[in-house]
Order: C-alpha cells, then sequence, then structure tokens
C-alpha cells in the first residue's frame, strides 16, 4: 500500500518536467529497498507501475482504523520537499522500528520522469514512475 490518508486530492497530475522529489529508503550493503513492501531499487534506473486511488468505507477499511479511507495500493511514495520528509520522518521511524533496524533508515533524493502520472497531498506524492539518483542522508 503506498498512500493511507483521510483525504485524497484525487486530481491527477502528469508532470511537465522532471521534478525532483525525496524518498524514504532502507539502505544496507549496496542496497536500496523500499520501508514497506518487498521492493529493491537501483540508482539510476526507471521503475514504473499504475496508481489507482481508491475510496474505501469503513467496512474495507478497518484494518486501518487510524488512517482513513483513501488509498492508493500501487504507486511510489515520495515527498515534494526535505521538510515534508522531516514533517513525517517520526512516522517512518516508529513504523520501521518494528520492522528493520533503524540504523538503515535513509532519505533518496529521486527524479519523477517527465510524462509521469502523480497524485499529490499535503506534500506526499504517489506516482506512477521513480528514479532513485541518490542517497543524501542517513539516519
Amino acid at each position: 500500500m503506498c498512500y493511507l490518508g483521510r483525504e485524497l486530492n484525487k486530481e491527477k497530475f502528469i508532470a511537465s518536467k522532471n521534478r525532483k522529489c525525496y524518498k524514504i529508503v532502507l539502505s544496507y550493503k549496496g542496497n536500496i529497498d523500499a520501508p514497506f513492501r518487498d521492493f529493491s531499487y537501483m540508482f539510476g534506473t526507471r521503475y514504473k507501475t499504475i496508481c489507482v486511488p481508491k475510496y474505501l468505507s469503513y467496512e474495507d477499511f478497518c484494518d486501518y482504523p487510524n488512517f482513513a479511507n483513501y488509498v492508493i495500493f500501487e504507486g511510489f511514495h515520495s515527498f515534494s520537499t526535505l521538510e515534508e520528509v522531516d514533517r513525517d520522518i517520526d512516522t517512518y521511524l516508529s513504523l520501521i522500528n518494528k520492522y528493520d533496524s533503524l540504523s538503515n533508515l535513509a532519505i533518496a533524493e529521486c527524479i519523477i520522469p517527465k510524462g509521469t502520472i502523480y497524485y499529490e497531498h499535503r506534500g506526499n506524492i504517489v506516482s506512477e514512475s521513480i528514479i532513485i539518483n541518490k542517497l543524501i542522508r542517513k539516519y
């Protein structure tokens, strides 16, 4: 699952140019992994999927009562600015602590390539394509 929220800007955007963004990743022994999905990245490789925003009724999302009823199950989650990463990092730290070593947590600078469909809400971006460029911060 890529996005859970009480609200979602369901308007899809198309990147008119390459757009810089930031992604929270796990980095260890040269590997770059998504923190909550079994997915590995390589630097400079373009990854693609299809995003489908969905509204879930209470019965559908009762497994996520503290979140909300808008989800995007597929897509690449990132943040529009480093300030947005900093705003949400505590949530990641508490969740990742349950699954993996916090020492593996890192921030990657990424590109949403020109022509990519994406959704954005309050600094959270879910895109259909992403390229991981480099690590810029380790925790």
